[in-house]
């Protein structure tokens, strides 16, 4: 069981590092899931089991709001840059179109 929980470690390291591609890591990972049995079994269960259970609801932060406020009034909006004697360098909107 050693053997398979430091293959899982090692694997997640390599996968998340960047070292090997992203199709590769998924190859690898399904390998894996295939050959050995999962080390984090009971864990992973009882993880599960209280994750299903919970009923809270997630409160959005009120700064999420403002963020995206932000960013319509960035779009939308005219701004204008002005260089270091006051003169209007460029202006316009932040759309792509």
């Amino acid at each position: 069981m050693t053997n398979t929980k430091n293959v899982f470690f090692v694997g997640l390291v390599v996968a998340a590092s960047g070292l090997i591609s992203t199709p590769l890591a998924l190859l690898a990972g399904l390998m894996y899931g295939l050959s050995f049995p999962h080390p984090y079994h009971l864990d992973a269960k009882k993880l599960s089991a209280f994750l299903l259970q919970s009923k809270s609801r997630i409160r959005w932060p009120w700064f999420i709001l403002l963020f995206c406020l932000a960013a319509v009034a960035g779009t939308y909006l005219p701004y204008h840059y002005y260089d270091v004697n006051g003169k209007v360098v460029a202006s316009g909107t932040f759309t792509a179109f």
